[in-house]
């Protein structure tokens, strides 16, 4: 997360707010359907320590590596992270659009296609993406990003046991303080000093992050936004309480990292809003809520 601007008001959490309704909705459209029950996880499904940790640490390797070849390719080829960030947007667009299609035509919301419909368009929607990230139109990136990335975390929620989906949240975290102040990630976004004028991102990473009123959130803490939000809604139960109680917490969390960040140029997103949700969300289901 970091920030071009120095005042921050309540209104700068509206799209993590927006997340977090984008990513319920999404986690409710997807249990109620059923569609996730016939996709087979990468992951473990067991709930125990040792599943729990490779589930963990998978996650937290791939992302590590990817960190580093996206920091290899803006070192050394830089112009190359266009497309990287383009393809995989589109790849995994195509196949995020798709699981909701289907989702909306078990539910009867749009018509049953056939396959090869589905597919059709789930790479006209991918394409709309890539075209409306790639032009000045700033304001629809910003919404058609703000969406995908929201509609990304509640797919996670399904794939990933309870317990992993926590454990890859916090190790995440932690991987998210390390990569902003001393990893990768600060090695390519501005770290302005004090007193210093507050540079702007890095033109390639118009792919990955939604800038709103000066402040700029990576897609990647949008998409574990809405995984916190669906997870509390769905799991164990439905229960629409909980869900409404975890993410008021997430979002009070991004208010006071952006309060932070009016004496910083960068922050991490995730450590305060995920950390503070997922407390409060144990806490609620050791209460029976």
């Amino acid at each position: 997360m970091s920030n071009l601007t120095r005042r921050i008001t309540i209104f700068h959490v509206l799209p993590v707010f927006s997340s977090t309704l984008i990513g319920g909705l999404a986690g409710l459209i997807l249990f109620s359907s059923g569609v996730m029950e016939e996709v087979e996880s990468p992951f473990l499904s067991g709930e125990d320590v040792q599943s729990t940790a490779l589930n963990t640490m998978s996650f937290l390797v791939l992302v590590a590596a990817g960190s580093l070849f996206v920091l290899l390719l803006y070192k050394f080829r830089r112009i190359l992270l266009h497309y990287l960030f383009a393809f995989s947007i589109f790849i995994s667009g195509t196949g995020v659009y798709t699981m909701y299609l289907l989702a909306l035509a078990g539910l009867g919301v749009i018509p049953r296609l056939s396959d090869i419909s589905i597919m059709a368009l789930s790479i006209l929607l991918s394409t709309a993406l890539i075209i409306s990230i790639n032009r000045r139109m700033e304001a629809l990136r910003v919404l058609l990003l703000l969406t995908f990335g929201s509609l990304v975390g509640p797919l996670f929620a399904f794939m990933l046991p309870t317990w992993s989906a926590l454990a890859v949240v916090v190790a995440l975290s932690i991987f998210d303080i390390y990569s902003v102040f001393k990893g990768p990630l600060s090695k390519m976004l501005p770290q302005a000093r004090e007193g210093d004028a507050r540079g702007e991102l890095p033109g390639e990473f118009k792919w990955v992050t939604i800038s709103f009123k000066g402040v700029s959130l990576g897609i990647g803490d949008l998409i574990f936004y809405s995984m916190i939000s669906a997870l509390a809604l769905i799991k164990p139960n439905v229960n629409i309480l909980r869900w409404m109680l975890t993410s008021l917490v997430l979002i009070v969390g991004v208010y006071v990292t952006l309060r932070l960040l009016e004496k910083r140029s960068v922050l991490p997103a995730l450590p305060i809003p995920a950390l503070g949700s997922i407390t409060l969300y144990l806490l609620l289901i050791q209460a029976g809520v």
